[in-house]
């Protein structure tokens, strides 16, 4: 996947310190550093204060973009299965979860195409809902496009107030750099919003990711970004970001 039309979506800004640096004409490696005492010499209580700034980066991400997440959820009206093969199975309803964001002004949804996909993996589900995170109510939503064959899919809210609406800017997958902070945010195993962090693994994996226009078979090779963060059912869809996007 490449720039902003990939269904992960990062960014890095990024800045690099060292000896070659000037500053007032002074390399930065060959400064003389100012003296310093009590807890700022201690490096226990150094390491300290470079954990609690980590994690006030990670609420400072979580804070700012969890508002453009949502819970997506879908039916489909499937035969139901007689194991005996006397009687007929009858129709049942079957259910699926997972994630999303929101990515312009309009309300319109960023999620996987297999999230909201039809039965057998084929076409639109025949019922799709949204929930905004921290909102108990759900609405309906409308497909706007589908894209199987990278596993993409752009929905609608219809009928949400539009003050819930907060768009999350797409990242540049280019920029990336392996060990970057990595932090993912979904709604796994159907359970309410939730965070999970790791780092960036890898830019340059090579798998099939999509599905054929059938709904079926193997999708098309495709280059992905492997994160060690832990992504689980119902993850499918949700943002992931970088130190760089907060």
């Amino acid at each position: 996947m490449k720039g902003r039309g990939v269904g992960i979506v990062l960014v890095l800004v990024g800045l690099g310190l060292g000896a070659t640096l000037l500053r007032d004409q002074v390399p930065v490696g060959g400064a003389q550093a100012p003296a310093v005492s009590g807890a700022a010499a201690d490096p226990v209580a150094a390491e300290a204060g470079a954990r609690l700034q980590n994690e006030q980066n990670t609420i400072d991400v979580v804070g700012r973009f969890e508002p453009g997440l949502v819970f997506i959820s879908t039916e489909n009206e499937v035969m139901g299965q007689d194991p005996f093969g006397m009687f007929g199975g009858g129709t049942e309803v079957q259910q699926g979860v997972g994630s999303g964001f929101f990515v312009n002004d309009a309300g319109d949804i960023l999620t996987n195409y297999h999230v909201v996909a039809g039965e057998s993996g084929s076409g639109a589900a025949q019922k799709i809902s949204v929930r905004v995170m921290g909102q108990e109510q759900s609405v309906e939503a409308r497909v706007i496009g589908l894209a199987p064959q990278y596993d993409l899919a752009l929905i609608r809210p219809v009928g949400l107030d539009a003050k819930l609406i907060r768009p999350i800017p797409l990242g540049d997958s280019d920029a990336l750099k392996v060990g970057q902070k990595a932090i993912a945010m979904g709604a796994p195993f159907g359970l309410d919003f939730s965070v999970t962090e790791g780092i960036v693994s890898s830019t340059a994996r090579q798998i099939p990711i999509g599905f054929s226009g059938s709904g079926a078979g193997e999708g098309i090779t495709q280059k992905a970004i492997q994160t060690d963060a832990a992504i689980n059912p119902g993850n499918s869809g949700g943002r992931c970001w970088t130190v760089g996007d907060a």
